[in-house]
């Protein structure tokens, strides 16, 4: 009869192959948590980045129309009728889209007039047109909220003569021939292990910054020519 003799793992081997393993596991875990931490920051940059994109979109179509009139030989008073740092108000013809924007209780007549005020304040944007409504039923109407976790926005005017300011005084609003839009945003949740210490500056030299905590944030700056304000 013939006898086979089964070996296995010594000792020593099987203390060696859970050593290999378990410095395997802590290098895959180490690499796991960077790669979570990583994509964490990148997932609140392109939310940042979204929100921004959009904020911007809507103020570019909105200023673009600012001072649009159908009819320049029956002029209706179109343009700028306030210009601050993080406010404005302008209006331009709108008599064409079957809303009574004026709220005269006409709709669509002659040199009808839309009204569109954006305003910062809280961390948040506000817009505010015709079709804004009283949300709340106190009598007033609210404007609507256009982006929440904002921590800074600057509107740097343009006029005429080449000059620039973040405020015009009513003389010389009809003179405003661009508008510099910038919107500092910030993620709604920080992210694991990250640091905020950039210095964020506007075109017109204001700062922001640094915050030196785990928020992301992004500033998105884009000029917009007042084409219908001459």
């Amino acid at each position: 009869m013939n006898l086979k003799t089964q070996t296995g793992f010594s000792m020593i081997e099987l203390l060696i192959a859970i050593a290999i393993s378990s410095i395997l596991i802590t290098l895959m875990s180490g690499t796991y948590y960077l790669y979570s931490n990583v994509s964490q920051t990148q997932d609140r940059v392109v939310s940042v980045n979204q929100k921004l994109r959009s904020v911007i979109y809507l103020l570019e179509r909105d200023l673009l129309m600012a001072g649009f009139d159908s009819d320049p030989t029956n002029p209706a008073g179109t343009g700028f009728s306030s210009a601050q740092n993080n406010s404005m108000t302008f209006t331009f013809v709108e008599n064409s889209d079957g809303i009574d924007n004026d709220g005269d209780g006409t709709t669509d007549e002659v040199n009808e007039l839309e009204t569109v005020d954006y305003t910062f304040s809280s961390n948040t944007i506000f817009r505010e047109d015709s079709q804004s409504i009283d949300s709340d039923s106190d009598g007033t109407i609210d404007p609507d909220v256009l982006a929440n976790d904002i921590e800074a926005v600057e509107f740097y005017y343009t006029l005429e003569d080449g000059s620039q300011s973040t405020s015009v005084n009513a003389g010389n609003l009809d003179k405003i021939r661009s508008v510099t839009v910038s919107v500092l945003g910030r993620s709604q949740f920080n992210a694991k292990n990250f640091n905020d210490n950039t210095q964020y500056t506007t075109p017109s030299g204001a700062s922001f910054g640094p915050f030196n905590d785990s928020f992301v944030r992004r500033l998105l700056t884009t000029t917009v020519s007042c084409r219908n304000i001459r």
